[in-house]
Order: C-alpha cells, then sequence, then structure tokens
C-alpha cells in the first residue's frame, strides 16, 4: 500500500469520546477540479488498536466540505455499514468503496468515523488516500478475489 503523509487523514486516531472524529480536509485544490485525474482515487480505513473488552460500533463516513476543517454541515459522499465492536479487531479496514472522479461538488474531502451505540470502549483509526493495494489483485490466474475496497 503506497501511502503519503499529506494525504494521511487519521493517524492511529483515538475514538476516545463519544463525538465524532472528524479528519482535516484534503484539499482538492479548487472547487470542480476532479480528483485523481481520471483515475480512481482510493481511500482506506483501518483499526490499529482494538479494545476488546469496550462497546465501541463504528460507522465510517466519506464526506466533504467548502472548509479544510470540514465544519459545518459537510456532505456525506459514502458511508459504510456499521461495523459491530466483535468485528473492529486490529487489522479489521473498512470497505470503502473508490472516490466518484466527476461527483464531488466541494473542494475538501475527509473522513468521519461515527461512533453508534453506547460508547464504552476505545478504538484506534488510521485512514486516508491511497495508491496502490496488495489486496487488489483481481485478474491474476490464482490469485483469490478482492478482499477489500471496491473497484
Amino acid at each position: 500500500m503506497l501511502m503519503d503523509r499529506e494525504a494521511l487523514f487519521f493517524d492511529d486516531v483515538l475514538t476516545s469520546t463519544a463525538d465524532p472524529i472528524i479528519s482535516e480536509g484534503y484539499d482538492l485544490g479548487a472547487i470542480g477540479l476532479l480528483p485523481g485525474m481520471g483515475e480512481m482515487v482510493r481511500l482506506f480505513a483501518q483499526i490499529t488498536v482494538a479494545d476488546a473488552a469496550g462497546g465501541t460500533n463504528i460507522a465510517m463516513e466519506v464526506i466533504s466540505a467548502t472548509n479544510g476543517a470540514l465544519t459545518g454541515t459537510p456532505t456525506i459522499l459514502y458511508a459504510t455499514p456499521v461495523v459491530v465492536t466483535a468485528t473492529l479487531v486490529v487489522g479489521y479496514r473498512f470497505n470503502i468503496p473508490a472516490l466518484p472522479v466527476d461527483n464531488i461538488a466541494q473542494q475538501f474531502i475527509g473522513l468521519r468515523a461515527q461512533t453508534v451505540g453506547v460508547f464504552t470502549g476505545t478504538a484506534a483509526i488510521t485512514g486516508g488516500i491511497i495508491t496502490g493495494d496488495q489486496n487488489l489483485q483481481i485478474g491474476f490466474p490464482g490469485v483469490a478475489a478482492e478482499t477489500g475496497f471496491n473497484r
């Protein structure tokens, strides 16, 4: 997986409160520019620390906004289903499809982790934009189907 520090939304950020965790916005350059220059832009979010005793269910959202802090009422571009605590083990990746390259009408994009239900535990999340992933190997003989992101 290829990552860039500037395109990292979360880096081991703890879900230590019942409030959603909102990343800093990634600046696409200007309103109306197409991210990825015609190529799919892939995002990832992965659990890096899990509290098995806790009861934190999490849904991950891809959001866009007109400001870099992603405050106000950001637009939700995609939301994962709620992932239950038992599934949120270290290494778990939220299934986030590639960004649409022609459907983002705001200048900044980011991720928001929404805790759902009773919040009693913690988890740490790392996530951002990636340019490649070893799980995306469909089409090669003898290789299993993709296990992470949608194409």
